[in-house]
């Protein structure tokens, strides 16, 4: 019944996190009408609400008709080292709602359920959409700044001078990169409205970064030593997979340029696995899929790539390591 019924947790915590009410609560407890009359919300929702998320660890009544934070609750601070406020959001919005509402939509036909119900991409709806845009970018960033922070720590890029992240998005996973690795150049190549933050971008970090538009498959800059796919093939449809990887092989001409990939590797077992549950949601709102390590292998062989070493690097995520044939 907890499965079935997750809707019922899942979307109060959310309206809780996009109110921003761990914020409120930071400095300390505070009554229903005391964060209702703050927020200009009703108290009797926001009470049931708080009730609903308090029932599974998120929030707690720390008196009668009180709210204090949890461990789980500080999570969705704005300011949080790992904040989860902007993904709890994105989960929650319309959008992403809907189209998870008409899943059966991906079992009857092929691509992706997003398309068939907004009659567009999720990536054009976010283009049109700058609020719901920031969101995307702010649910991902603090996960990705983990991700690379634990990769730089297990794969040395001391041997090369210029790495291109493709798809990059708002740019954290490689000024991440850079701040680690200060001899380190980095190309981010994404869509012109999403790369537009880092064009004046002026700290250290900022300087050695260049941002370049561009559209997968086929702006691929040449020249680097390595090139970045961060969850972003995942992504893609099978087709388009293989013709990313080809085009970023067509630039791979020397042995020592490396493809380095960042993505989920899909478990053997049947038990509990994030992988399973990111294959669902890129299946649904982008007509992706999440892979088995054979089927990377697989992949990349097919497109022109021999996998050098595979590692994790932090839980679901891996670091897939492909050099040119």
């Amino acid at each position: 019944m907890g499965i079935a019924a997750a809707k019922w947790i899942a979307q109060p915590v959310y309206v809780l996190a996009k109110l921003n009410v761990a914020d409120r609560l930071a400095e300390g407890e505070a009554s229903t009408a005391q964060l209702a009359e703050q927020l200009g919300v009703r108290s009797d929702p926001l009470r049931r609400c708080l009730r609903a998320a308090a029932s599974a660890g998120v929030f707690r009544e720390a008196q009668p008709d009180h709210w204090a934070l949890t461990d789980m609750a500080a999570c969705l601070r704005t300011d949080a080292a790992m904040s989860l406020r902007d993904f709890t959001v994105l989960m929650g919005e319309e959008p992403m709602w809907t189209s998870f509402g008409s899943i059966m939509q991906a079992l009857r036909q092929e691509g992706p359920v997003f398309d068939k119900v907004h009659g567009h991409s999720m990536y054009a709806h976010l283009a049109q959409d700058d609020e719901l845009a920031r969101t995307y970018q702010g649910a991902w960033a603090p996960l990705t700044q983990g991700v690379m922070r634990a990769l730089s720590a297990e794969y040395d890029l001391s041997g090369f001078d210029t790495i291109v992240d493709l798809g990059g998005g708002d740019g954290t996973a490689l000024r991440t990169l850079l701040a680690e690795h200060p001899g380190l150049n980095g190309v981010l190549m994404d869509l012109p409205h999403v790369r537009e933050a880092h064009r004046n971008a002026d700290d250290e970090v900022g300087a050695r970064l260049r941002t370049v538009a561009g559209r997968l498959p086929d702006d691929v800059p040449a020249g680097a030593d390595a090139y970045l796919l961060k969850n972003t093939l995942h992504c893609l449809p099978s087709p388009l997979v293989r013709q990313t990887l080809k085009r970023v092989r067509e630039e791979m001409t020397r042995p020592e340029q490396r493809l380095l990939i960042v993505e989920a590797v899909l478990g053997a077992s049947d038990g509990f696995d994030w992988s399973k549950l990111m294959d669902i949601e890129v299946m649904v709102n982008n007509g992706g899929r999440e892979h088995t390590l054979e089927e990377w292998r697989a992949l990349l062989t097919e497109t022109g790539f021999r996998l050098v070493s595979a590692r994790e690097v932090l839980h679901p995520q891996w670091l897939l390591e492909a050099q040119a044939v």
